[in-house]
Formats: structure tokens, C-alpha cells, sequence
């Protein structure tokens, strides 16, 4: 199991299938990156740390102005 590897070990396998350009590592590395910055309702993103990462305001209600571009009329 790749949780019983120690660090350098799982590192070292991981580069290697990186290396071959293995569709599991591929399938595995979309998989993180979605789960790391899907809404937490969904289970991924923990503590919305995908989102802080970003500097995503995690707001549902958003008002003017929007930004730079609408800020002064």
C-alpha cells in the first residue's frame, strides 16, 4: 500500500510514474486537484483550504462593485 511507504519511498514511485507518463498517475493527479478546490459540500477541499489557497471569498451573495473595472462609474 502506497500509505505504508515512508516519504522518500512514496516520492520516489510517484516520480517514477510520472516519469512513464502512466494514465493511473494522471487519473490520481486530476482527481487531487479537483477534490482540493471542489466545494467542501461535495467532501473534497477540507477546511476550504483549495479556496484559501486561491484567495477564493467563499460568498453566495455577491454585490456591486465587482471589481476594478466597475468600482468608480
Amino acid at each position: 500500500r502506497f500509505a505504508d511507504l515512508g516519504e522518500a519511498e512514496g516520492v520516489l514511485l510517484l516520480r517514477e510514474l510520472e516519469a512513464e507518463e502512466s494514465e493511473f498517475f494522471e487519473a490520481v493527479r486530476v482527481a487531487t486537484i479537483t477534490g482540493f478546490l471542489a466545494n467542501p459540500e461535495y467532501g473534497g477541499n477540507a477546511g476550504k483550504a483549495g479556496w484559501k489557497v486561491l484567495g477564493f471569498e467563499d460568498r453566495f451573495v455577491w454585490t456591486a462593485p465587482f471589481g476594478w473595472y466597475d468600482a468608480n462609474p
